[in-house]
This record gives C-alpha cells, structure tokens and sequence, in this order.
C-alpha cells in the first residue's frame, strides 16, 4: 500500500512538472513573438517613412508643391510633429526645407531608438 501511494505521488509530481515546463515553454514563446512582430512593425513603419520622406525632399527639390510635401509628412509623422509641420508654413523657403528635413530625421531615430529598445 505504501509503495502505490509513493508511486502516485511520484505520478502527480510528474505530471506537474509537465504541465508546467509545457506553460513556460508557451509563455516564452509567445514574450519571443510579441517582440519579433513589434520589430518587424517597426523596421516596416521606418521603411514607409523613409520612403514617404524621400518622396516629400524629391518634391522640394524640384519646386513642387510646398503643400504635397507637408501632406506628405503630416500622413507619416506621428501627430506630435503635426504642430511643428503646421508652423513650417509661416517660415521662408530655404528655412523650410531644413527644418522639413531636420523633423524627417529626428523622426527616423526615434524609430531607430524604438527598435532598438524593443530588441532583446
């Protein structure tokens, strides 16, 4: 009789670890999912501003519409930078297109900062 209770908590003692070892395993799998998608989300946030920057510069460059650029950015700034944008428009041209350029990049390191913290 003693062995078979002894048995039957060996069993039970067994079959908690396996529960639990197979917890842990789905709760570190899924931390690791949840920072790999939030690093690929941002790396493709980065690309698309940088690409919408890109495009917004090229206009500047060749004298396109101030308006198409700033629209541009207003799309792809996050709405902190909005009032910044929006007060541009009372500067000179050449004021502008540095300070249109300086919000650009101070954008992308912040995306590049955000990465970087979300890295393991």
């Amino acid at each position: 009789m003693k062995e078979a209770i002894i048995g039957l908590i060996g069993v039970a003692i067994g079959g908690i670890i396996g529960i639990l070892s197979a917890y842990l395993q789905q709760h570190f799998s899924h931390k690791r999912w949840k920072i790999d998608t939030r690093i690929a989300y941002l790396k493709s946030e980065r690309q698309r501003c940088q690409e919408a920057y890109t495009q917004a510069s090229k206009i500047q460059d060749t004298k396109g519409s101030f308006r198409e650029a700033v629209t541009l950015i207003l799309f792809n700034t996050p709405p902190e930078f909005d009032h910044e944008v929006l007060k541009l428009q009372e500067k000179d041209e050449k004021t502008i297109e540095e300070e249109m350029r300086v919000l650009m990049m101070r954008h992308i390191r912040e995306l590049d900062k955000e990465i970087k913290n979300a890295l393991p």
